[in-house]
């Protein structure tokens, strides 16, 4: 079990997502092999497909935001 704050880094596949439960807080699972993108699973159930991303890429300056692509069909 991960500790708060740390990053949970796996490949996600249909099955995981599929076997993803929600907890008490919403959490990220993010992809190990495609840099910043994850699935969010907020404390209802519900799954998203997330994209970290900066305005500002080559400064690295801009804000962290997030984009949310869409919900998980699982």
């Amino acid at each position: 079990m991960k500790q708060a704050g740390q990053r949970s880094t796996v490949k996600l596949t249909r099955n995981l997502c599929e076997r993803a439960e929600k907890r008490e807080d919403q959490y990220e699972l993010w992809h190990a092999e495609i840099a910043s993108f994850g699935l969010r699973i907020m404390p209802c159930g519900v799954k998203s497909f997330i994209v970290h991303y900066r305005a500002d890429a080559v400064r690295r300056t801009a804000k962290r935001r997030t984009y949310t692509l869409g919900a998980s069909a699982h």
